[in-house]
């Protein structure tokens, strides 16, 4: 096992990456992404800058470290995407739930700055998987299906954003207009 690898999986090295996170999060609350640096991370946690270059190449790798802890936590998102409107395909579900739940992660959900970028990770991962099921009951072209599947992130992201302190009732409103939204839209195509 080369050296890199050993170290990942060190119980030591585990802990080391876990502080580096939380501080990302803790500074993260009252900063803008862009504003925090490796110097105040490295503050924040209690390391030196070695000990961070030891594990990261700069904030950018801790961010997607922590958007790839998350995503396990929304695997069923494909399968929630790619169900046909007549089984009732819905909004981003299970996404939604685990965005409105865990309030740690809300200073990176809310940011602005950081939507795209939020977009594309979860795209990126889901995205071949979720068009080939949608492929399977559609008469659209790759393309098409692309499109549809962007516009609906997109838009269930923004609302879910604009609605992430919404009680559980309210919000429950609002997802079944979307789900019935997005429902009779797949049905007219």
């Amino acid at each position: 096992m080369n050296e890199k690898k050993k170290r990942k999986t060190d119980r030591r090295t585990l802990y080391t990456r876990q502080v580096i996170k939380d501080a990302f999060l803790s500074l993260k609350k009252n900063t803008d992404f862009n504003s925090i640096t490796v110097s105040a991370l490295c503050k924040e946690a209690e390391i030196s800058r070695g000990t961070f270059y030891l594990h990261y190449q700069n904030t950018r790798d801790v961010l997607d470290e922590i958007l790839e802890d998350i995503m396990p936590q929304t695997r069923e998102l494909t399968a929630q995407l790619s169900t046909p409107p007549e089984k009732g395909a819905c909004c981003l579900a299970p996404f939604c739930i685990f965005m409105r739940e865990n309030t740690k992660y809300h200073c990176i959900f809310l940011d602005d700055s950081l939507s795209a970028y939020l977009i594309q990770k979860v795209l990126s991962r889901y995205q071949d998987t979720t068009l080939q099921l949608l492929a399977q009951d559609s008469t659209l072209s790759h393309r098409q299906l692309e499109d549809l599947l962007c516009f609906q992130f997109n838009g269930c992201f923004a609302v879910i954003k604009k609605n992430i302190r919404l009680g559980q009732d309210a919000w429950a409103q609002t997802q079944d207009c979307i789900d019935r939204f997005i429902q009779n839209g797949l049905a007219g195509i």
